[in-house]
């Protein structure tokens, strides 16, 4: 790691962040960018070999990722190679230089670690995959395989006890209610959570199970770090490092998915329009750049989930994860569920075994009742069965939504990409 390459993009970040004129000017760096086909995530693993510069299709860049982080030469010393969390399918592959990482260090830290933490603390990383990435820190960082499961990884973070803690936000809740962490509780000072949506009782859970510790949301993801969360909990994309274009939906309003551009790699591997495939939720009070904390950079409510999470119903009406969340999570208590799209027109509500019945009907009921917003009869039924948790490595995903070819009716309303923090700015004015 250069410390000086750290440095410069901490300051970089930090000046950035609270100086509206130099954003945008930061913004618009080379436009060259700006145009051109967007890629989806299928096109771009298709043709991995033409975004990296090494000339690796996908599969040889995935093995060379595993052997790496098994501890073997990948013959690319001056390049690191990483594996994605994978949310669906097979995990992607990102691959950095040493200016990359840190770069991505300095600008990591300068938007989620407050100043009294970057010194001297210890921090436990719990993911899927390991990299050099996250092992910038002079041996403050300790890697968990969360593949090792719950209680064993709640051992060994009660023998390490870090002051922050980073991992997916729903595994972070099963190693807080696990047996071992019951039994040795223990509080750091920061969470960072991400990888997959933060849904307000899993933060409750982490909170209250954690000595009260701040929880920090950071949106990232193999082709880049996006965003991430404020002290108010608003979720601030990083346009200072990365363009960020909205593709919107026809007849939706208030969510679009984001097209990214990376502005400042210098490795191997470029990130150039590519669609997402996630789904942002834009602030309802209009107002992206207008925050408490400061923050020039435009913000979002959240990251929902994923196009292939929402429920379409015949003949055309979207069911969004936020809005599944809202009509089943209040007559759960906090439990976790997940709700599966099965066919067409028959949804799943799973709840755990412990869970009165009467709970689980009427959060049925509750799912019902939007199925039917757009008129009734668009689904059979909702089955109600019992929720049964797998590998703590595997992503949870509260909403399922169907299998479906690109050519669906849900990415039909997919329109062309605008400039979102050009237009976001435009709302605000004075800033």
């Amino acid at each position: 790691m250069s410390r000086l390459d750290a440095l410069a993009a901490l300051m970089r970040a930090a000046v950035l962040g609270g100086a509206p004129s130099l954003l945008a000017a930061a913004e618009r760096r080379r436009p060259e960018l700006a145009s051109g086909p967007v890629v989806t995530r299928d096109e771009y693993r298709a043709n991995f070999a033409a975004w990296n510069d090494l000339g690796l299709d996908l599969p040889a860049a995935r093995h060379l990722a595993m052997g790496e982080a098994a501890g073997t030469a990948t013959g690319h010393p001056q390049f690191s190679f990483g594996l994605s969390t994978g949310t669906l399918g097979e995990p992607g592959v990102f691959i950095t230089s040493a200016r990359d990482r840190s770069r991505w260090l300095g600008t990591f830290f300068a938007r989620v670690v407050p100043p009294e933490l970057m010194i001297g603390t210890r921090a436990a990383v719990l993911l899927r995959h390991n990299n050099p990435l996250y092992h910038q820190t002079k041996g403050r960082t300790v890697f968990f395989g969360l593949a090792d499961g719950a209680e064993a990884v709640a051992a060994g973070l009660g023998a390490l006890r870090p002051q922050i803690l980073v991992g997916p936000p729903f595994a972070l809740r099963r190693i807080v209610e696990s047996q071992a962490f019951r039994q040795a509780p223990w509080a750091p000072r920061l969470v960072i959570v991400g990888g997959e949506p933060l849904w307000p009782e899993d933060e409750a859970v982490l909170r209250d199970g954690l000595g009260g510790a701040p929880v920090r949301q950071v949106y990232q993801a193999a082709e880049g770090f996006f965003g991430a969360s404020c002290r108010h909990g608003r979720l601030h994309l990083n346009t200072d490092v990365v363009r960020v274009d909205a593709v919107r939906l026809s007849g939706v309003s208030g969510r679009f998915v984001p097209v990214v551009t990376d502005l400042v790699r210098d490795g191997p591997q470029r990130i150039v329009r590519y669609r997402t495939d996630d789904l942002a939720v834009e602030r309802p009070d209009c107002d992206p750049r207008a925050c408490p904390c400061g923050s020039a950079l435009p913000a979002v409510a959240g990251i929902e989930g994923r196009l292939a999470d929402v429920l379409v119903l015949p003949p055309q009406s979207l069911l969004f994860p936020g809005e599944v969340h809202a009509a089943v999570a209040p007559e759960l208590g906090g439990a976790p569920f997940r709700v599966v799209q099965e066919a067409v027109d028959g949804l799943a509500l799973e709840v755990p075994a412990g869970l009165p019945a009467a709970a689980g009907r009427r959060a049925a009921e509750s799912l019902g009742a939007l199925a039917a917003r757009d008129g009734p009869g668009l689904v059979r039924g909702v089955a109600v069965r019992t929720l049964v948790l797998g590998d703590l490595a595997g992503k949870f995903r509260r909403v399922v939504g169907p299998i479906q070819p690109d050519g669906d009716g849900l990415r039909r309303r997919l329109q062309e990409p605008t400039s979102w923090a050009t237009s976001a700015r435009k709302a605000a004015p004075g800033r």
